[in-house]
């Protein structure tokens, strides 16, 4: 007989001489079909052409190859993390070629990987379904490995096929292993800024620092001699952090932090209550129930120009396993810390004539701050509120050599302090606030004190002395561009004055400006000694405090960049390769000893007008999945019933069925029919 493919599906009754009526229509229309004889006992592979014999051997031959390159590249990871590990900090450019390829490779392995896991695991499952099929199965159990391709197409059969089964959870175990691989052959080996992160004591300068400006300052020893107390180069800082934080094209990561990788402190108050002339795309940051604001969006901070410093407070770590001293340097981790920042305000400018700026200052000072005595304002606790006068004048450009008008203004100006807490996070790029809110969440009135490091009057003499040796020599200071805006001459009256200051838009934005420029200079005084002498960490911890530091703990390490292997990804990214190479060689086999591979599509479309299976009229109208749930509980089985005349000829049976839990009755389906 010829070899001829079919494509109608005949229904044959293998114990009955007779035919149904069924059965004869399907018989007119392929009357050269054969019944078989009896039902195989053992399946007999079918032999596919040699074409596509080559190509499945080699789709398993690859497979296999794939897995075991994937296994071989782990042991290539390790091996790299051991030659380079001795390289790290500022060495870490010396490790080798085989490092950088390794990253490099694993950063495209989760696409990678992605598509090996699929075409392994679901042949393999298409491959098992047809070896069950074989053996005998539910039709459920069969829709369900064929359509589990991913883990959201499996969780999907389950619960429409509501198949909640040992199989269901093999195949979700399996596929979870697609999401658990890819990552970890991306993460096993990376470049990271730090050991393990631990907590560590960390001192910071506190409100009971003594400032090198006062007169209770007294010099430390040290292990190379005496703190020396410079102001000269305390002024050379603060010129560079002025002309940094004025500079408008740096960029955009330096935000939040110092030249030293330090975070600046937020100007809460200035935040919170901002003038009417804000940025625009400003948004004012929300208060939680807590009191803690997000200080996070250093781009909106940096906007408003919102910081009240441009330095921020040098923190000093201490980890006995790297160092046997504080220590410095670079950190990452996150740490709460308890500060204060000055707060500056000032009156409206009055009018003076030339005679009445104060008679020591220089001839070439345009500006000055000049210490009065205690104002009758007290706080909460009854400490006096101290105030200032800030003396302007204006050059007159009218002669070859420039000289002073005959005109001064006199401000006058009162400084407290806000007590604040403030959460940092450091990474590789330096530290940056991250919340900030009112010490113990409290309200501005509550934070603020009157008792400042101005309550001292030598503090007070060096301090605003300094400060306006800055301002006199330092004409693009930011404090100066501000003056520059106003106009007086000899011809100026107090209405034209008060013309040119237009309210709080304008004054503001100047008291943030002094604000910025008190802070960072005391900042900058506290800096400048802790660096002579940092805290000692025996006395700290036990007491919480040592000359003037506080003890706060963080959650970080030493910023040390190296180039780290994590042990679970390592294991997982292996448990994965394996069940790969495992899924491989078990899709070979079936391969070889299934019936045919390729030929097995979804049962529920052999159910299709069945005249043996009671379903309702409209059944082809049904999906494949609606069928195959109607029909969960019928077992088939699958096999060569080829004559032996007639080779590549599958048949399908019912083998037994629990019509109990069935949604449909399917006593028609015969245990004896089977489907050429």
């Amino acid at each position: 007989m010829e070899d001829k493919h079919y494509t109608t599906v005949q229904l044959t009754d293998l114990s009955s001489q007779r035919e149904s009526e069924q059965d004869l229509v399907a018989n007119e229309n392929t009357q050269d079909v054969l019944p078989t004889k009896s039902w195989p006992q053992e399946p007999v592979p079918l032999v596919p052409e040699k074409t596509v014999s080559l190509m499945q051997n080699a789709l398993d031959a690859g497979m296999v190859i794939l897995s075991l390159l994937l296994i071989a590249k782990i042991a290539l990871v390790i091996y790299a993390w051991k030659k380079d590990s001795i390289w790290s900090g500022g060495y870490i450019d010396l490790v080798s070629g085989l490092t950088t390829s390794l990253i490099e490779f694993n950063s495209q392995m989760v696409t990678a990987f992605t598509i090996v896991f699929v075409t392994i695991i679901s042949t393999l499952v298409k491959r098992y379904a047809l070896f069950k099929a074989e053996k005998g199965a539910y039709i459920s159990d069969l829709e369900q490995l064929q359509g589990s391709v991913s883990l959201p197409s499996t969780f999907k059969l389950i619960w429409s096929l509501r198949a909640f089964s040992t199989q269901s959870v093999a195949l979700v175990g399996i596929w979870c292993f697609y999401y658990l691989g890819s990552q970890a052959s991306q993460r096993e080996y990376a470049l990271v800024t730090s050991n393990s992160y631990k907590k560590v004591p960390v001192g910071i300068p506190g409100p009971d620092y003594v400032s090198g400006f006062s007169s209770r300052w007294v010099p430390a020893s040290t292990h190379a001699g005496l703190t020396v107390f410079k102001p000269d180069q305390i002024n050379l800082v603060y010129t560079y952090a002025d002309l940094v934080d004025y500079d408008y094209n740096r960029p955009e990561s330096s935000y939040g932090t110092d030249s030293n990788g330090v975070a600046l402190l937020p100007d809460l108050k200035y935040l919170l209550n901002p003038p009417l002339n804000v940025a625009v795309g400003w948004i004012k940051p929300g208060v939680n129930r807590h009191g803690w604001i997000d200080v996070s969006k250093q781009s909106q901070t940096q906007m408003q120009k919102a910081y009240s410093a441009m330095v921020g407070i040098q923190p000093y770590m201490y980890d006995k396993n790297a160092f046997d001293s504080a220590y410095s340097g670079k950190v990452v981790g996150k740490y709460t810390m308890r500060t204060s920042y000055l707060d500056v305000g000032c009156e409206a400018p009055q009018l003076h004539r030339y005679t009445d700026f104060p008679l020591n200052a220089s001839s070439n000072y345009q500006s000055i701050f000049n210490m009065t005595t205690s104002s009758t304002a007290t706080d909460a606790n009854g400490q006096v509120l101290r105030q200032f006068y800030l003396w302007h004048r204006s050059m007159s450009p009218a002669t070859e050599y420039a000289s002073y008008t005959e005109s001064s203004m006199q401000l006058l100006c009162k400084v407290s302090s806000i007590n604040v807490e403030v959460e940092i996070r450091c990474k590789d790029t330096g530290c940056f606030p991250h919340a900030m809110r009112y010490f113990n969440g409290t309200s501005l009135e509550t934070a603020t004190s009157y008792s400042t490091p101005f309550d001292d009057d030598s503090f007070a003499t060096n301090f605003l002395g300094n400060l306006t040796e800055i301002v006199a020599h330092d004409k693009t200071n930011q404090l100066n561009q501000y003056f520059e805006g106003l106009s007086i001459d000899n011809t100026t009256t107090q209405d034209d004055l008060n013309a040119q200051w237009p309210g709080a838009n304008w004054q503001a934005p100047f008291e943030q400006v002094l604000k910025k420029a008190f802070n960072t200079y005391y900042i900058l005084g506290q800096n400048h000694l802790s660096r002579q002498s940092a805290p000692d960490f025996s006395l700290l911890t036990a007491t919480g405090s040592d000359k003037g530091y506080l003890l706060t703990i963080m959650k970080g390490a030493i910023y040390n960049p190296h180039y780290a292997i994590f042990w679970p990804w390592i294991a997982m990214d292996f448990v994965s390769c394996l069940i790969l190479l495992v899924a491989a060689i078990l899709s070979t086999w079936l391969r070889i000893n299934t019936l045919a591979p390729d030929i097995f599509g979804y049962v529920s479309s052999l159910t299709r007008d069945n005249p043996n299976i009671d379903l309702p009229n409209n059944e082809t109208t049904l999906g494949g999945i609606e069928r195959a749930l109607m029909l969960k509980r019928v077992k088939i089985k699958i096999g060569d019933v080829s004559a032996p005349a007639e080779p590549n000829r599958v048949g399908l049976a019912r083998v037994d069925s629990e019509v109990g839990r069935s949604r449909r009755h399917i006593e028609e389906l015969k245990s004896t029919a089977a489907y050429v």
